[in-house]
């Protein structure tokens, strides 16, 4: 080894850093740094007989160790070779990178005055010419002990920060990703969403759960169900925008009352993660002024964002509806609703008045059970439980007979007015 330790001196100036990683895998307690210091250290001291009697090959790379930095090589040089001093010359791999660690770290600190985080994960940008020149002295020396440059700076930058800022370095789901940018210099830093979860109720009609646009590019509706708990949430963690995931959602002048909606709330750029989220949805529930109840709030994850949208198609979902008919309500028609639609699957095309926005579609959708009661001679009462994903009003009205069976159909009778609430979802 020290044959090659040598070797690699005698050509090429490296910093202890560099020289002691094409050694990093030998598995001695120590920093690459420290290695590289204790191999420039035995070197000289196997020249140093060579050196004194005044082989001049030998001290070339005594004048090689010398501008690497090496103090103890700078002593000895003036003591037994030349009373001048010889400059110290820059890293042949690294460029001076390995030194210059510490000067970002307290810019990198400052990091914590500006976001919340309870742990991080650091990366670094190399240039490929500082690769290259690395592969190129293992290919020429036969080295097969050492590790990558993008290795240890990582781990560099993990100890010391870990150190600093008193946090878990976390590689799977880190608040924050620092990225060393080596090429162009400084750092660059990525900051994970926030996601909170969350249920609500909704106790007006006219009210949609995300923004809607006219072509024109102004809204439709002033509110929704988005802006009202978004726009809070983006104000309270001072974040850049966000993102409203819903478990589904109702129509417009559909309300959702019983045990409510779950939704996820995906907040980009977080600067404040600790939030105190009882207190939030009060004054959600203040700002909402009854038009909405939001409860239940807690932190979530990318995972669960997924899982309340498969779980929205798969849920049992409980409706109910007061309609009004063409002609007189009889005992039969509710007699042939409830026979009907029990265990019995739905067949549903894309509603017509949404068509436009989703596309033809075949869906095939589980009804349950229908009880109905009569209210008046042209008005009845629904409850509606249902699989996640049917077209409610469609399955009461038909949509020109592209739901089958419907109710109006089986009655044999016009729908003309729906009136729809939401009142159960089951979350499997």
């Amino acid at each position: 080894m020290m044959d090659k330790v040598i070797g690699i001196l005698s050509k090429y100036n490296l910093c202890d850093s560099c020289l002691g990683r094409q050694f990093a895998t030998i598995e001695i307690d120590l920093t690459n740094r420290e290695k590289g210091h204790i191999l420039k250290a035995a070197t000289l001291m196997i020249i140093y007989e060579e050196i004194v009697k005044g082989d001049k090959e030998k001290t070339s790379i005594l004048k090689n160790i010398v501008a690497t930095g090496f103090k103890e090589a700078g002593i000895l040089y003036e003591k037994i070779c030349e009373k001048k001093k010889l400059e110290k010359r820059e890293c042949f791999i690294c460029k001076g990178i390995m030194e210059k660690c510490e000067d970002l770290i307290s810019d990198i600190l400052y990091l914590e005055k500006i976001y919340d985080f309870d742990n991080f994960l650091i990366g670094n940008k190399v240039p490929e010419d500082i690769l290259y020149k690395e592969d190129l002295i293992r290919v020429e020396f036969k080295l097969k002990y050492g590790e990558s440059i993008k290795r240890e700076l990582n781990r560099t930058f993990r100890r010391i920060l870990q150190n600093k800022f008193g946090k878990e370095y976390n590689s799977s789901n880190p608040d924050i990703v620092i990225i060393v940018n080596w090429i162009k210099g400084g750092y660059e830093i990525q900051v994970s969403p926030l996601y909170i979860y969350g249920k609500y109720r909704k106790y007006v009609r006219g009210l949609p759960q995300t923004k809607w646009f006219r072509k024109s590019n102004l809204s439709t509706y002033k509110r929704s169900i988005e802006e009202i708990i978004g726009k809070y949430f983006l104000k309270i963690t001072d974040g850049v925008s966000y993102k409203f995931h819903g478990g589904g959602r109702e129509d417009v002048d559909v309300r959702t009352l019983g045990n409510g909606r779950p939704f996820i709330l995906e907040i980009m750029y977080p600067r404040k993660r600790h939030l105190d989220l009882k207190s939030i949805e009060k004054r959600i529930n203040k700002y909402a002024n009854g038009l909405i109840e939001v409860f239940d709030l807690k932190y979530s994850s990318k995972l669960m964002v997924q899982r309340i949208k498969k779980m929205a198609e798969i849920s049992i979902k409980t409706y109910h509806a007061i309609i009004d008919i063409e002609g007189t309500i009889s005992d039969e028609d509710i007699s042939k609703i409830e026979k009907t639609f029990h265990n019995i699957m739905i067949e549903q095309w894309t509603p017509l008045r949404v068509i436009k926005r989703r596309g033809n579609k075949l869906r095939k959708k589980q009804v349950y059970n229908i009880k109905a009661k009569k209210i008046s001679e042209s008005k009845l009462d629904l409850l509606i439980k249902c699989q996640g994903g049917l077209y409610v009003k469609e399955l009461i009205h038909g949509d020109n007979d592209r739901t089958k069976p419907n109710i109006s159909s089986v009655i044999g009778k016009k729908v003309v007015r729906i009136e729809l609430d939401v009142v159960n979802i089951e979350e499997i």
